[in-house]
């Protein structure tokens, strides 16, 4: 008999093993999901089987502002199943008791895009344009993240100024930011840029290296008005190969760009399922971000 319930602080050590295991990656999974990995999280759901943690789906709160209001939801992730337990849909009742749980809530995205998340519900969403920026300089004051407290708040503050935007807190922002995930899950490096007008940091981008046919250069997350934006994008692109970056479409910065260079057309990444209607009128951030999971 399998048991599906909520984790506890006791469950993680076992939980971790498995994921590790399963997933197989170079870095350990609790180094580079240190806010799902957490004997603090009490949000994700377990899969038990002769006192044997043989399941497991990664849950973490998520806030969504748009135009003052508040819509909360949760990202999930790192969903696996020990080996010898695959084929008999325990997967498939994680993923149902973290759906009933979530009625709660206004929207709950999912990393993947497989059959099983699309038969429960989940969707593709958003739409993006998809941009190799051209090169072109303009001189700006450019400085890489140094760590520094006010330059994590500077980050802080002017992500909470776009149009939409998730909502951690600078706390969490460090933790993600030292964690690099989505970073070590292509293989590269993790580097932040910060162009600044006197002392005030106007944008940033985050980025991170990676190999398709060739050395691309992801653009995981940014902030700013568009304007100062594509300034450093064309600045960064003078240095950075194929520096590629998903854009929300109808936005000013696509617009600019559009006037520039070729595009195509992609959706946010993973799946949502949409349990608040209104949610559907939010332009989503993308979800390739510091806070992926």
């Amino acid at each position: 008999m399998i048991d599906f319930r909520q984790v506890r602080a006791n469950d993680w050590p076992e939980i971790i093993n498995l994921a590790n295991g399963v997933f197989q990656e170079s870095t350990p999974m609790e180094v580079s999901f240190p806010l799902l990995f957490n004997a603090s999280n009490r949000c994700s759901y377990v899969a038990v089987s002769n006192h044997e943690i043989i399941g497991f789906i990664g849950v973490l709160p998520e806030e969504l502002h748009w135009q003052g209001d508040c819509y909360l939801g949760s990202r999930i992730g790192a969903v696996c199943v020990s080996q010898s337990y695959q084929g008999q849909g325990v997967g498939r009742s994680l993923f149902r008791l973290m759906k009933k749980e979530a009625q709660q809530l206004d929207f709950v995205l999912v990393s993947g895009q497989g059959k099983l998340y699309l038969s429960e519900g989940c969707e593709l969403f958003g739409e993006f344009k998809q941009f190799i920026i051209p090169g072109q300089g303009r001189q700006m004051a450019i400085k890489a993240f140094s760590g520094e407290v006010s330059e994590l708040l500077a980050i802080h503050r002017l992500r909470s100024q776009q149009v939409s935007y998730f909502g951690q807190s600078p706390a969490h922002l460090q933790q993600l930011i030292a964690a690099q995930s989505l970073a070590t899950l292509f293989g590269g490096t993790q580097q932040i840029f910060l162009s600044f007008s006197g002392e005030q940091l106007v944008a940033y981008v985050v980025t991170g290296s990676h190999y398709e046919d060739g050395e691309i250069t992801e653009v995981f997350e940014m902030a700013g008005e568009a304007q100062e934006l594509l300034a450093l994008l064309q600045q960064l692109a003078l240095t950075l190969p194929n520096l590629r970056c998903r854009i929300q479409s109808e936005s000013e910065l696509s617009r600019l760009l559009e006037a520039q260079t070729a595009f195509e057309t992609v959706n946010n990444a993973g799946t949502i399922l949409y349990v608040n209607e209104k949610v559907k009128g939010v332009p989503i951030p993308h979800t390739w971000d510091l806070g992926f999971l």
